[in-house]
């Protein structure tokens, strides 16, 4: 049970895995949720299964055919290049469900890739929630915001060169989002606020920030 009394949703994970190419050149391991213990799980784990089947499908062209060209190119390749996706459960309480899926590819000479998306679901309805639906006023994307720039202010002042120098202007969209347990996490994609070593740039913003803007207890 969940700390108002609502139960928690039960999430199973599942794989697919492949191995393709010449000499098992590309390497594929998809991770994907399964829901149980609400009515629209069936409807939750078909999505995310449909998703997990829509990945393997693109493994299968750009992934596999820059495998077969470094093959080609190097007569052959020491270890598979890898690609696929996996996801982390950040909220299940209270009624609602908050998952993100990172989608990653590792390429050799090629590079590499990594992709964040996320869904909050209202559980009786079975609908996704966008971040405008826990909040009675439109402020609060400003004070998210404000937060992120005052976060990415403290980083570069740990670590000179974290990001881009428009970053403070850039992050001022706000792009996706889920719920974690002390607040609400708003993120951006790999290379929008910084180079690619900084990954996905994450800012956690906590709930009791946005004092009475919510229009629901989280």
């Amino acid at each position: 049970m969940s700390e108002n009394g609502s139960p928690c949703v039960q999430i199973e994970a599942h794989t697919l895995s492949k191995t393709a190419g010449t000499g098992g050149a590309l390497e594929i391991q998809i991770e994907y949720p399964s829901v149980s213990g609400c009515a629209c799980a069936p409807v939750l784990s078909a999505f995310y299964k449909k998703r997990a089947e829509d990945r393997l499908r693109a493994c299968l062209r750009k992934p596999l055919g820059q495998a077969e060209r470094q093959t080609r190119a190097f007569g052959g390749l020491t270890q598979p290049l890898r690609a696929g996706s996996s996801f982390c459960v950040m909220y299940n309480r209270g009624g609602l469900l908050s998952i993100f899926c990172d989608s990653w590819e590792e390429l050799g000479c090629a590079g590499s890739f990594l992709r964040r998306e996320s869904c909050t679901w209202e559980l009786g309805s079975g609908r996704a929630v966008p971040a405008s639906a826990f909040f009675r006023r439109s402020a609060w994307r400003k004070l998210a915001a404000d937060s992120i720039v005052q976060q990415i202010a403290q980083w570069e002042s740990r670590q000179e060169g974290a990001f881009f120098s428009d970053a403070r202007s850039v992050c001022r969209r706000l792009y996706g989002y889920y719920l974690a347990d002390d607040g609400m996490v708003f993120y951006y994609p790999a290379e929008t606020l910084g180079p690619r070593n900084l990954g996905i740039p994450s800012f956690l913003v906590r709930y009791e920030s946005f004092g009475n803007m919510l229009s629901r207890p989280l």
